[in-house]
């Protein structure tokens, strides 16, 4: 039995790679309208149309950003008699990430250095350093009941995902045994690689391997915890959530897109391209409030009660928030701001 489990744990690793054979397939369209939102592919700080570095080699470029400014926050107490009182700083982050992430300006560094303790949703670093952990995450994406994928989703659903998934060159067999949410979390994988975005460079990964040895890290929670709360989502929701991650095109734009606008700091085009890549991106009305629902919840009852905490017990914190939890539906930000607390977005000087 061990073994058994030592094989599944390096398929699972090596999927990654597996899934990257002849990604390059498949047309690359620019101008996408999910929903009745539409999204622009030139100007205003949105996604550029890729330009070709070399004729006929496939390879594309997006827009260059010189000068960074992703956005960071102090989040103060509700003001007592007039006067503020405690803060805390949160910055926005993406779970994919480029070489940017190595070259912050000042104004976030600064707020880094000064903070005494580092927060993160999840610690990812130390669970990815946790070989038992990960063959127990492993196998709760897994069906162990000798049942397959295809017993539980849609016959057409399903042969649309082998299609898509040999255009992409993924071993499709080799997936029959895991959930929806591994497929959907492969193709997002492979959307991120074609958006020139990797996890190795995750915000978060750079402050906590920052703060190792230096600051104690805190998380909100763990990486069980989170993959608990999307396995309990509906059968229908994680059918609709797959169906929208087979759409690899859309989705490298979106995650281009938004990837861009955190560079740039643009609230409005996160803002929009979050709610496209979470309940926007799902047709049936009662499934996108489902998911919306199941979001706002672990929004205020685990990330926003983190900071509430941080804040009353004055702990001098620097928390690193993924972006869509800051600025989705019920995001974080939202909810503060309507308690009372003050939320000052942080400037470059």
């Amino acid at each position: 039995m061990k073994i058994l489990k030592i094989l599944i744990l390096l398929g699972f690793i090596l999927l990654p790679a597996a899934c990257g054979k002849n990604n390059t397939k498949g047309n690359n369209n620019t101008n996408v309208e999910e929903n009745g939102h539409e999204v622009e592919t030139d100007g205003g700080g949105l996604l550029q149309p890729p330009q070709n570095t070399e004729p006929g080699t496939g390879e594309v470029e997006f827009e260059e950003i010189e000068d960074i400014t992703p956005l960071l926050w102090r989040v103060w107490s509700p003001p007592v008699e007039g006067e503020a009182g405690n803060f805390i700083y949160i910055f926005g982050s993406m779970p994919f990430g480029g070489i940017e992430v190595f070259f912050f300006p000042d104004y976030v560094m600064d707020a880094f250095n000064s903070s005494n303790i580092l927060a993160v949703e999840v610690d990812i670093v130390d669970f990815e350093m946790d070989f038992d952990a990960i063959l127990e995450h492993t196998f709760l994406l897994m069906y162990v009941d000798d049942t397959f994928i295809y017993d539980y989703i849609d016959e057409e659903l399903y042969e649309h995902a082998l299609s898509v998934l040999d255009e992409l060159g993924v071993d499709a067999d080799y997936l029959n045994i895991y959930r929806p949410l591994m497929w959907a979390m492969t193709l997002e994988s492979i959307a991120a690689e074609r958006a020139f975005l990797g996890r190795e460079f995750s915000v978060d990964n750079f402050f906590i391997f920052s703060a190792l040895g230096s600051k104690p890290i805190l998380q909100a929670m763990n990486e069980f915890n989170r993959l608990d709360i999307m396995l309990n989502l509906s059968y229908p929701l994680h059918s609709a959530r797959l169906y929208n991650a087979l759409n690899v095109e859309r989705q490298t734009l979106y995650l281009r897109r938004l990837y861009e606008a955190w560079m740039r700091g643009n609230i409005d085009v996160i803002r929009e391209t979050v709610y496209l890549l979470e309940e926007g991106s799902i047709a049936d009305e009662r499934l996108a409030a489902e998911y919306a629902a199941v979001l706002s919840r672990m929004r205020d009852e685990i990330l926003a009660q983190s900071v509430r905490q941080y804040i009353e017990n004055g702990m001098g914190v620097f928390y690193v928030m993924h972006l869509t939890n800051l600025l989705g539906t019920g995001g974080v930000l939202d909810l503060l701001e309507s308690e009372g607390f003050i939320v000052e977005r942080v400037m470059p000087e």
